[in-house]
């Protein structure tokens, strides 16, 4: 921080951690982790976390690659690596073991603010809720984004 590349207009750091002693977790302890706990759970397995810690996407998208699950996310955590630049590499809708929970709520929410094309191909192959039940999948759980 204190000898920072030149040329740069703007950098945005996350820093919830700067300054602290607090212990962490790298992505790939976390994903080893979540690869063996999901040996020991036959059916869903249900994560948390924000639609914009594209880290935490990508951990999981391989996660769920591993154990040969879906991971199975909400419209608008689909939405955001489709914001970000063609060719990040962050894993979205259309790839494998990768579905998106569109439920009507959600859909009229994105058609209203947006317009229809904003959803794109997600609506064709969109996962109502009730699709996941009986699942292996890993399930994104975001408040009161499954129950819209």
């Amino acid at each position: 921080m204190k000898h920072p590349p030149k040329g740069i207009d703007l950098l945005i750091t996350e820093g919830t951690n700067l300054g602290t002693s607090k212990p962490t977790v790298t992505e790939t302890d976390l994903e080893n982790w979540l690869v063996e706990r999901s040996k020991t759970v036959k059916g869903r397995i249900f994560v948390s976390w924000s639609g914009q810690n594209f880290d935490r996407l990508t951990t999981l998208y391989r996660v769920a690659k591993r154990t040969r699950r879906d991971l199975v996310i909400d419209l608008y955590t689909a939405d955001m690596p489709e914001q970000v630049a063609e060719g990040s590499g962050l894993p979205r809708p259309g790839w494998p073991n990768l579905k998106v929970v569109l439920t009507a709520g959600l859909r009229r929410l994105y058609a209203d603010r947006y317009g229809e094309s904003c959803i794109g191909g997600i609506s064709r192959t969109g996962l109502g809720a009730a699709a996941l039940i009986g699942s292996r999948a890993i399930v994104m759980l975001r408040k009161g984004r499954f129950a819209e």
